[in-house]
């Protein structure tokens, strides 16, 4: 696993300064590409809060299955944006990565039944209106 560092994009950063810290963090996302560190890309994408850019890179390298779901579904939750847990949730559900079975279920993360049930019951907050008209 290779080492890298998180731009610290914050607002009270000058523009310059901002724009220069995303210049550099997208040059060792390249750099980590090109030499086909594709889970390590996923990580700083994950380190930098960048979900949906983690998502999609672990999706297009076949890589989802080496990461915990509770890694992507955490950092949508904290974003507070529904939408985006929705679309991680339903990702990991549709490709069977999702289970509130057994921690068997999760060869790769100690993440068991209690990580997963957390986020189900997240989902379900988020949207039990949604689901109950769907059923009806």
């Amino acid at each position: 696993m290779h080492s890298f560092s998180t731009p610290s994009l914050r607002k009270d950063m000058s523009p310059p300064r901002r724009a220069a810290a995303a210049r550099e963090f997208a040059a060792g996302i390249a750099i980590l590409k090109q030499l086909g560190h594709h889970a390590d890309a996923v990580r700083a994408f994950l380190a930098a809060g960048q979900v949906l850019h983690a998502l999609e890179l672990a999706q297009e390298q076949d890589l989802l299955r080496q990461f915990a779901p509770g890694e992507f579904l955490e950092l949508a939750y904290a974003s507070r944006n529904r939408t985006l847990f929705l679309t991680v949730y339903k990702l990991f559900e549709e490709r069977g990565l999702l289970s509130i079975g057994d921690a068997e279920d999760f060869p790769h993360s100690d993440e068991g039944v209690g990580g997963t049930a957390k986020y189900f019951s997240i989902y379900r907050e988020f949207w039990e209106e949604s689901l109950m008209m769907e059923a009806v």
